[in-house]
């Protein structure tokens, strides 16, 4: 069986799927909530536009602004991606998560529109192109305010490899900080930070704080499996699309031959119970 063919396959039944079953006799795809998408014209890439093909399994997806990485009125940012979350129609719900920068003046209002006047769920945190480390004082008064308004908090580790970002001067932002941060009603997801988390013992550190990572960039052969065996239950389903073309989340997972279980509660579960407290 080629890589080809396995993109073509359902995310339900993969590992026992027949190589030439019929359409009509597919098993309907597995529900899927995809924590990280992306909405918005890339700085300096050309991209698809974000859809979800009903093969995809796709009913929620949670989205960022790619606008948010460069422009400096994230209020603007923020108002756009939420008018584009309720605009844009098919089978999967949208929601918006704003984009705040806690060195910046006026960050709490920022914050407090994104969760009043928009009704965000959360909140998604680019510590490195806004130029902050995990250890800056105005990062633990925005995960504070999170917390009292209730928004998940999503922090931004990697973007993209470093060797295409010539034309900036981002940073990879060390996530070893945050454990210390935590508090009660604090909900953290860190996106794209695998690569970046090359220390088994700070991964344990940072499941056992309760914090909460997406699969996007996970690599190597059932690396999906071998991250569930050693810290089961602190993946949830991510994308990053339409910067990663969809269907590679979907790949890691075919490669990795989840028991069935587990294969729900990545996909769906997972994120229910995480935001179990939104509206």
């Amino acid at each position: 069986m080629n890589r080809r063919h396995l993109l073509s396959l359902p995310l339900a039944g993969l590992a026992a799927t027949p190589v030439r079953l019929p359409a009509e006799n597919r098993p309907a795809p597995l529900p899927v909530v995809d924590t990280q998408v992306w909405l918005g014209q890339h700085p300096w890439r050309n991209l698809a536009e974000l859809s979800f093909p009903a093969a995809s399994g796709v009913t929620e997806a949670w989205a960022g602004s790619f606008e948010s990485w460069l422009h400096r009125d994230l209020d603007g940012v923020n108002a756009r991606l939420s008018e584009r979350c309720q605009r844009l129609l098919g089978p999967a719900r949208l929601r918006a998560f704003g984009a705040v920068d806690p060195t910046r003046s006026g960050w709490q209002e920022t914050l407090r529109r994104c969760a009043k006047d928009h009704a965000m769920p959360g909140l998604r945190l680019l510590p490195g192109p806004h130029g902050y480390d995990l250890e800056h004082p105005a990062l633990v008064e925005c995960l504070e305010a999170a917390a009292e308004a209730r928004l998940l908090v999503q922090l931004v580790i990697r973007l993209e490899d470093a060797r295409t970002l010539a034309q900036v001067s981002w940073k990879e932002v060390s996530p070893a900080p945050l454990p210390a941060l935590m508090r009660p009603g604090l909900r953290v997801q860190l996106l794209n930070a695998l690569p970046s988390i090359g220390d088994r013992l700070l991964q344990k550190r940072l499941v056992e704080a309760g914090i909460r990572f997406d699969h996007a960039m996970l690599e190597g052969i059932a690396g999906v499996a071998q991250f569930e065996e050693k810290l089961p239950g602190a993946l949830l389903f991510g994308s990053y699309a339409p910067f990663f073309i969809a269907e590679s989340a979907h790949l890691k997972l075919v490669e990795s031959a989840l028991p069935a279980t587990t294969m729900n509660d990545l996909c769906w579960r997972r994120a229910e119970a995480w935001s179990s407290h939104l509206p």
